[in-house]
């Protein structure tokens, strides 16, 4: 339906007045007369221009509606999804858990993000190395810092890091530590005769951890 003036609406006459239709009645004082338009009509769709306040409420969900760009401050029951960027320039407190897939920090000049990937399988009991795909392009990979690798145990009950020291002895060889880093791959090594080289770290198919690191994206 287009959208009409007020003074292109159908005059009202007095024998359209029934309880079977219904009518929404408007004033048109530049003509001095009544107007009228169906209800039907008037909720059928089109495009409205509205200023000033609107008391009542809505049908639908909503999902129709575009344009709205105006701030909102307050709260929000329920799951939410944000599908592109998310900028916060101040704090993010939570009661529970924040899951991301990664997460971005500037640093000032530089901007760098945090990402965490699965090792996959690696039965350490019995293979010394792994490599784990990092997904970098060719110069991302090559700022890769903060590198980390927790390693998890066949029931999932101890989770230690790949760099751990046995018993926790000063002197000691750690357990593990990472191998070289190429331009398609990250590699994990355990030491033989450590405390990973035993049967509690030989299942597979089996996620054995998870690799950590901040680098800066292109």
């Amino acid at each position: 339906m287009s959208v009409k003036k007020i003074s292109q609406l159908n005059p009202l006459t007095s024998n359209e007045v029934t309880s079977s239709i219904d009518l929404l009645a408007i004033v048109d004082t530049t003509n001095t007369e009544t107007k009228k338009i169906t209800v039907d009509n008037l909720l059928s769709g089109g495009n409205y221009s509205v200023s000033g306040s609107f008391s009542g409420s809505f049908q639908g969900d909503g999902s129709g509606i575009t344009g709205v760009i105006s701030e909102w401050d307050g709260s929000h029951n329920g799951n939410a999804s944000i599908t592109g960027s998310l900028t916060v320039t101040s704090d993010i407190s939570s009661s529970s858990n924040i899951m991301v897939n990664a997460l971005s920090f500037d640093g000032g000049s530089t901007s760098r993000k945090y990402i965490v990937i699965d090792i996959g399988d690696w039965n350490m009991d019995t293979t010394t190395q792994t490599t784990v795909p990092h997904l970098l392009s060719a110069t991302e990979y090559k700022t890769i810092t903060s590198l980390e690798a927790m390693i998890r145990d066949d029931n999932n009950t101890i989770i230690s890091p790949l760099d751990s020291i046995p018993g926790s002895n000063p002197g000691v060889s750690p357990n593990g530590g990472f191998g070289a880093i190429t331009s398609t791959t990250i590699t994990l090594t355990r030491i033989t005769g450590g405390g990973f080289d035993v049967t509690d770290f030989d299942n597979t198919p089996y996620n054995r951890g998870f690799i950590s690191f901040w680098y800066i994206p292109d």
